[in-house]
């Protein structure tokens, strides 16, 4: 006999995310799953045939079969890679004001596994068209998928203010930011 996990096997899975094994064994015999010792510490947990990934590194699966008096034992492992959720970011700042008006931006993050950590915005003032040197920062705080508002920015001067949103990942999720002229992201 021998043991597999199928065609549909991942070699990667994503934090927050789940694997349903579907390992066999070519008797038909019942198998065994387990979480092999040499997986990384607390990246993957199995309830039956379900394998959660709860950590970010290596989670090896070991399926065996002890055989019985027609068939030898037989194992097959696994190694599923468990990387980090890639959640996007997607921003639209405030409508243009005169001079002396405020501004701000808010930013949407969204695809992360339960996303925490911060979300910064930084606005750039006219001229800078490569957003070098922000005139002012400010952060909120994120609490899963969802849309965060900037602290308001006062312009002195009239012109194009761009604003540049980046969220800072967290152990689960991997940072994303938006660029320099994002569309949405002028204020006048």
């Amino acid at each position: 006999q021998t043991v597999s996990f199928g065609a549909g096997a991942p070699a990667t899975g994503v934090y927050g995310g789940s694997y349903q094994t579907t390992a066999s064994a070519t008797s038909g015999l019942a198998i065994v799953l387990a979480i092999d010792p040499t997986s990384t510490p607390g990246v993957c947990s199995l309830a039956g045939a379900t394998v959660d990934f709860t950590g970010i590194g290596t989670c090896t699966i070991d399926a065996s079969q002890a055989g019985d008096t027609s068939f030898a034992p037989a194992s097959a492992a696994l190694s599923i890679a468990v990387v980090r959720a890639s959640p996007s970011i997607s921003t639209q700042a405030s409508a243009p004001v005169e001079a002396g008006g405020q501004i701000s931006d808010a930013a949407s993050v969204s695809g992360g596994s339960g996303p925490t950590g911060t979300v910064t915005f930084d606005v750039y003032g006219p001229g800078d068209t490569g957003c070098a040197t922000a005139l002012d920062s400010s952060t909120a705080t994120v609490t899963g998928d969802g849309t965060y508002q900037s602290a308001a920015f006062t312009p002195l001067a009239p012109g194009t203010y761009e604003w540049v949103a980046s969220y800072g990942g967290d152990a689960g999720n991997a940072a994303v930011a938006g660029t320099c002229a994002d569309p949405g992201e002028s204020g006048i």
